[in-house]
Formats: C-alpha cells, structure tokens, sequence
C-alpha cells in the first residue's frame, strides 16, 4: 500500500487531525510516517533575526514532540509556502502520500480544503489526503471505507 506518509501538521487542531487520518493510514501496511512542519521563509528585517531564528528553533521542537508521540519522524522546514514546501519534501524522499488536515472552516466531520490542501491537490507529486475536521476525536480504531476522488 504505503511506503512513506507525510504528514503536514500546522500546529493546530488540522494537524491532529491530519496525524489521525496519516497513522490509521500507515498501520495496515507499516509505512514511515513522517510529520513535517513548514516554516515561512522569506527577507527578515533587519534587527528581527535572532527573533526569527527562535521562531524557527520554536517549531522544528513543537514538530519534533509530535512526531516522538507518534513515534514518527519529525522535518521541520523553510519554505515559501505549506503547500510548495510539502510538495517538495514528497518529491525529495519519493514519499507516497501527503495528509494534511481540513480549513478551518469547514463543518465539524466535513473536509473543504483549505489554502494548503488546494495547493497540493493542484500538482502534488504523490496522493494527497484531506482529514476531516475533528478527525482525531472520532477516528476510528482500524481502517474502513474509503471513498476517493480521480481526476
């Protein structure tokens, strides 16, 4: 099924949803579940620098305690963009899937894509799969159905 599922997590509620969907996903076959954080890159000010370095310090560790909860492996990582920085981690590791969670505003148990989920569903070099919202608090114990969309 899955070798290698990344998991884009936001460091909100979508992300842990997100990591519901991607471990109930990676468990029939035992895929490598990566969870990876994508950090704004870009011109800092100037006299911003050090603030910006600990902004990033701050998030490769909040990723790095998600993924050692889900005993997966933590990236953590500048990019332009969400979406254009998981797009080119799954092409640099040849991963799978990429999960990520819904917009936040979407329905309780709806998926709507949201800015990153449209991004990757518009050129994604792998299969892209949007959680729910509310995903992690009603996740299911083992994998059911699945409906997925072609294009």
């Amino acid at each position: 099924m899955y070798r290698e599922i990344i998991v884009g997590h936001d460091l909100h509620d979508g992300g842990d949803d997100a990591l519901a969907l991607g471990r109930l996903l990676a468990a029939p076959s035992g895929a490598h579940l990566v969870v990876a954080g994508v950090f704004p890159t870009g011109i800092v000010p100037r006299g911003f620098e050090a603030r910006w370095r600990e902004e990033e310090e701050r998030v490769a560790g909040e990723i790095q305690s998600i993924a050692d909860e889900a005993a997966a492996e933590a990236e953590a990582f500048p990019s332009g963009s969400p979406a254009r920085g998981l797009h080119d981690l799954a092409e640099e590791r040849d991963s799978d899937l990429i999960v990520v969670g819904s917009s936040r505003h979407s329905e309780l148990g709806q998926i709507l894509a949201g800015n990153v989920g449209l991004g990757l569903l518009h050129g994604s070099p792998c299969a892209v799969a949007l959680a729910p919202r509310g995903y992690r608090d009603h996740a299911p114990r083992e994998l059911g159905a699945l409906t997925v969309g072609v294009d």
